[in-house]
């Protein structure tokens, strides 16, 4: 599909009248639309603080309607009797700080949104759901769904799908969710993403992406040698927060690898990537967690998540140049032979590199269940990275004697974690479970469910605090 309908400025309507009448209607406005698509308020993260502070619940700016099934463009778009029918109201007008869009649940778009205006910290620019019924859908097979060009934007309680598939869309362009370069300060959450090359691609800085569904994802393109997509989360640039997040199938089958994709992928040539953090997220099923790609990547914190997937947690290829990755009070478990490689590795990409070394990295507190990798890399791409408090365990019948493959760090051990029901992964501790008490302290006050932490005298290690200690 042609990127031409972006590329090409369109004209605005400024409807100053119409603004003007609107803020008369402000109240009914939120009447109308308190009842939702049945989206609650996410809980606020009460770990160290996020690079993006959340907007007011309300805006006090204009609201909009948009209604795919009866709503006309000819109308005034200024309450629900009177919505647009189509996105070409929403692509033309401009938007003042403040002002809300609403989309109509069971409603479907299939051209392409693009918001150009900026909010305020005070005074967002807000694009949401009103009605009942699934949430709104956007779509545009092979291009963006979604694109934000402005900052002070909040993306709540949308769903994105067939978009961002198309092998010759340029790279900065790959995502069912843009939000493009020279951004700040937008927010997405409450959304879900599905059958998309890229879920949500970010550039620019204090960005905040919560409470979000992506799951089975497809490739942007496969080669013989080559290929990209099913991620989840593309980050371009720095100061990215991404939490409470949950990822499911973000993997698909490729030509070049077997399979490709994975829940984050930190990547691009253009800036350093500095201060991202990465909090409270489940992924299930992904190809990896985390991969760090054609980029320099700093201060990248990873806490409190739950990975059960394929490859890697960590993987740097061979063109990065990390720095200060801290990994505390996760639970990671591998056990698909498929793909299995170590939990923090290096992938082999265009060029041999440097060789990885302590600076790159430092685990402590964390579970690792594994069945066919150690988790340390000590063969192509060896290093003994720091690490301390850690459970490591690889079951009976597994492919290795040793889950580590360096020695043990101070305060380490090998056991059972005794989880609560592995089978059906309720990934919580037993009360005799030996990671009850074995961490160090790091500040932490909740753990992956919100529950206030340490309980005992110290810290549960993994991503669940025990809820008593008897």
């Amino acid at each position: 599909m042609s990127l031409s309908w972006f590329l090409v400025c369109q004209p605005r309507i400024v409807i100053k009248i119409r603004k003007l009448f609107s803020r008369f209607l402000v109240l009914v406005c939120i009447i109308v639309a308190a009842s939702g698509c049945g989206a609650g308020s996410p809980p606020t993260p009460t770990l160290p603080p996020p690079t993006q502070t959340p907007p007011p619940a309300q805006a006090s700016g204009a609201s909009y309607y948009v209604d795919s099934v009866s709503g006309q463009d000819s109308n005034s778009g200024l309450s629900s009797s009177q919505s647009w029918q189509t996105l070409a109201p929403v692509n033309d007008n401009s938007f003042e700080p403040g002002d809300t869009i609403y989309f109509a649940c069971g409603s479907n778009w299939d051209t392409g949104l693009i918001l150009r205006d900026s909010g305020t910290a005070e005074q967002p620019i807000t694009l949401t759901a009103y009605g009942s019924g699934h949430p709104p859908v956007f779509e545009k097979p092979g291009g963006i769904a979604i694109w934000i060009t402005g900052s002070y934007t909040v993306i709540d309680g949308l769903f994105l799908q067939n978009a961002a598939n198309d092998p010759d869309i340029p790279y900065n362009f790959r995502g069912a969710l843009l939000i493009y370069t020279g951004t700040e300060h937008n927010v997405v959450r409450n959304s879900e993403f599905t059958n998309a090359g890229v879920g949500i691609k970010t550039f620019g800085h204090h960005h905040l992406i919560e409470h979000n569904y992506i799951h089975d994802l497809v490739l942007v393109y496969d080669r013989p040698r080559e290929s990209y997509g099913a991620i989840g989360i593309s980050v371009n640039d720095s100061d990215t927060e991404i939490a409470h997040n949950r990822f499911e199938n973000c993997r698909h089958q490729a030509v070049a690898y077997g399979y490709d994709g994975g829940a984050i992928e930190i990547e691009g040539f253009t800036a350093v990537k500095d201060n991202i953090y990465i909090h409270h997220n489940v992924s299930i099923g992904s190809q990896g967690f985390i991969e760090v790609a054609e980029t320099k990547a700093t201060n990248v914190t990873v806490v409190h998540n739950v990975s059960d997937d394929y490859q890697q947690f960590i993987a740097w290829d061979t063109t990065t140049r990390p720095s200060n990755f801290l990994v505390e009070h996760n639970t990671i478990i591998r056990t698909h032979l498929e793909n299995a490689c170590p939990f923090f590795t290096m992938f082999y990409y265009r060029e041999e590199g440097v060789d990885p070394d302590e600076s790159w990295l430092t685990f402590r507190n964390n579970i690792f269940y594994t069945t066919w990798q150690p988790v340390l890399d000590n063969a192509r791409y060896p290093c003994n990275y720091p690490h301390d408090h850690n459970l490591f365990y690889a079951p009976d019948g597994s492919a290795m004697s040793d889950p580590v493959g360096y020695p043990l760090g101070p305060g380490d051990v090998i056991a059972d974690p005794q989880f609560v029901d592995f089978d059906a992964r309720d990934l919580h501790l037993q009360p005799s479970s030996p990671a009850i008490n074995m961490g160090t302290d790091l500040g932490y006050t909740s753990d992956h469910d919100g529950n206030s932490m340490p309980v005992g005298p110290a810290p549960d290690v993994g991503a669940f605090e025990h809820k008593s200690h008897e």
